[in-house]
């Protein structure tokens, strides 16, 4: 199981065409970029690029893969600035110097990386964006490095994990608990073609998912032809265990209703469009949904090219931890390809980043099909989802040790036990169980806690020791920055802005970045 480090990136905006980029994570740093039309032109090029692919638009003097590049840098570039404008802006640029914010966010993302690689042991960067919603239609799943990166396409970088972050309702029962034992995953296969649209080719990802998953470790139900009430029927049957539900359907845009709706079928086969809002209620009702992953493909009459993030929002909405969205168009091909291997990584204990990455390359560049389409899925997490192992699988193991004679990974439960250790009232801690503690309660969100444990110097972890307060710092004072964010977004209040600018001044770590003071001057 790889883990990931994650750096938080939150937009917001701060007046008039403004936007505060603010990044926390194993560096930080914030900057003030200008934006003005590029969501709405680079989700046009985006939609533009796609209909190319799949032939239903003129392909373009230069190939997909190539526009694609162009279109990850222009996003790259808007988001975190011009890479050439780090050059010679000092240690504290990228926010490596002693617990300082950086000023830019870009260096700061390599800087993360380079961190989280030279752990031990290496982890991932997971790239967290929270978006304001006039800025969602952003394809940060495209980003590419400037030309002279050795990084280039983030997504397709086994290193990084792209992920939109959402806001969402109590989470209950849908997050592993560190004392829980390995167990089977309920997976339900939903399935609907009806009369009137487009057929699925359905049987071979079925076939792919029945096949490649082991029974050990998955329970699979497939409901064909699914209607609503053999959805909620198939929701009810072994509904104490963890659960993960693939939706593989068409989906639109109602403009009408202006909602995205799923195509079910009716009892004679017809078409059901069921509001998105509708299919997240019915699917919540499974107590321990964990994942859903949705191969919503749009027919080529759809007018809107993105009716399924609503969905997305809904499930995040009422608690659902992971949501896998196709932001688009996509062809049966890829996405009957990118739902088994999803899922086949979900069945080998691996993270849901890890999971994702691994289907994205599963259909980036398929010999005579698209060349871009692993740009489409997008992963949704809940706020309050920081670890990504959404499922403790069981395995075939011949006895409790792994390969070499080493225990086979918990993480949940490793960092439970670091943390009892440090709060024990008996024996030393060692260096990696207060590591291990404060990395735990970090995961929880419990930022005030890694502090306390962080107090305790110690020499074996003294470079992570120091970034985890300055991160713990930083997270401490979102809050307060985001208050600073509204009053200047106001234009009206500059007393209370100067006043608020003190307060952020006091919690956060080393000076803060000129951008925003300028602000507020």
């Amino acid at each position: 199981m790889l883990g990931y480090e994650e750096l938080r990136i939150r937009v917001r905006r701060v007046g008039g065409s403004r936007y505060l980029v603010a990044a926390g994570g194993p560096a930080c740093a914030a900057e003030v970029v200008t934006v003005d039309g590029e969501p709405e032109a680079f989700r046009e090029q985006w939609d533009r690029l796609i209909a190319a692919e799949l032939g239903y638009a003129p392909m373009g003097e230069q190939h997909t893969a190539a526009q694609m590049r162009a279109l990850g840098r222009g996003v790259f570039r808007l988001l975190f600035g011009d890479a050439a404008a780090t050059e010679g802006e000092g240690a504290d640029a990228d926010g490596s110097g002693e617990d300082a914010v950086g000023c830019r966010v870009g260096a700061c993302v390599d800087t993360a990386l380079d961190r989280a690689q030279g752990m031990r042991p290496a982890r991932g960067l997971r790239l967290r964006f929270d978006l304001p919603p006039e800025l969602r239609d952003l394809p940060v799943e495209s980003l590419c490095a400037p030309p002279g990166s050795p990084q280039q396409s983030l997504a397709l970088n086994h290193g990084y994990s792209l992920v939109r972050s959402l806001a969402g309702g109590p989470l209950g029962q849908r997050l592993p608990e560190p004392a829980d034992e390995p167990s089977v995953i309920r997976l339900l296969v939903v399935c609907a073609s009806p009369r009137g649209l487009q057929p699925l080719r359905t049987a071979p990802e079925v076939a792919a998912i029945r096949n490649d998953l082991p029974e050990v470790a998955v329970q699979t139900a497939v409901v064909e032809r699914a209607t609503r009430a053999s959805l909620e029927e198939a929701l009810g049957v072994h509904s104490e265990l963890p659960t993960a539900v693939l939706v593989i359907a068409h989906g639109a845009y109602d403009r009408d209703i202006g909602k995205g709706v799923v195509a079910l079928e009716t009892e004679g086969g017809g078409i059901d469009r069921v509001p998105a809002d509708l299919l997240a209620a019915i699917l919540l009702k499974a107590q321990r949904l964990r994942l859903v992953a949705l191969n919503l493909c749009a027919g080529a009459d759809s007018s809107h090219l993105e009716p399924f993030s609503g969905l997305a929002q809904a499930l995040i909405g009422g608690g659902v931890p992971a949501v896998v969205a196709m932001r688009g168009r996509i062809s049966d091909v890829s996405a009957g390809a990118f739902g088994p291997e999803l899922l086949k990584g979900i069945a080998a204990n691996k993270t849901v980043d890890e999971a994702v990455a691994a289907a994205r390359l599963r259909i980036s560049h398929q010999p005579e099909h698209t060349a871009v389409e692993w740009a489409t899925p997008a992963l949704f997490l809940h706020e309050g989802c920081r670890q990504g192992w959404l499922f403790k699988a069981r395995e075939v193991r011949d006895d409790e040790f792994g390969a070499g004679g080493t225990a086979v990974a918990d993480p949940l439960r490793e960092g439970e036990d670091a943390l009892r250790a440090f709060q024990s009232f008996v024996g030393h801690v060692g260096s990696a169980a207060l590591i291990g503690a404060a990395r735990f309660q970090r995961d929880l969100g419990n930022w005030t806690q890694v502090q306390r444990i962080l107090r305790t110097p110690t020499q074996s972890y003294a470079d992570e020791r120091r970034r985890l307060r300055a991160e713990a710092a930083f997270e401490l004072a979102w809050p307060e920055l985001e208050r600073l964010c509204a009053l200047l977004a106001g234009e009206r209040d500059a007393a209370g802005a100067e006043a608020q600018l003190d307060v952020v001044r006091e919690l956060l770590p080393g000076p803060l970045p000129g951008a925003l003071t300028a602000e507020v001057a």
